[in-house]
This record gives structure tokens, C-alpha cells and sequence, in this order.
């Protein structure tokens, strides 16, 4: 086998392995992000819910 082919192979299987992990990482960072926005979004509505019931009660 050449050695230039060789290295090329070598070379584009690198390329392909942190391309692959680049976009699991903007991935599971993207799905990260929206969980925090839906955790956020419940945790205010949560709050609003009880801040009208105590203000309704009194």
C-alpha cells in the first residue's frame, strides 16, 4: 500500500472522528439549552401560578 494513501486514509478518518464528536457536542448543547428554557419556563409559571392563588386568597 502507498504511503501517501496511507496517510490520507488516516488523515480523513481523524477529519471524520472530531466532526462527529463536534456535532454530538453542539447537539447535546442545543438540547441542554431548550431544557433550560423548558425548565425556566416552568419553574416561572409554577411561581406566577402560586404568587395569584396567595394574592387571591388573602
Amino acid at each position: 500500500m502507498n504511503v501517501s494513501i496511507w496517510y490520507s486514509t488516516c488523515a480523513s478518518g481523524w477529519i471524520g472522528f472530531f466532526w462527529t464528536i463536534w456535532l454530538a457536542t453542539k447537539k447535546s448543547a442545543s438540547l441542554a439549552k431548550r431544557s433550560l428554557n423548558a425548565t425556566g419556563s416552568a419553574l416561572s409559571a409554577y411561581s406566577s401560578t402560586r404568587h395569584v392563588r396567595h394574592n387571591h386568597d388573602a
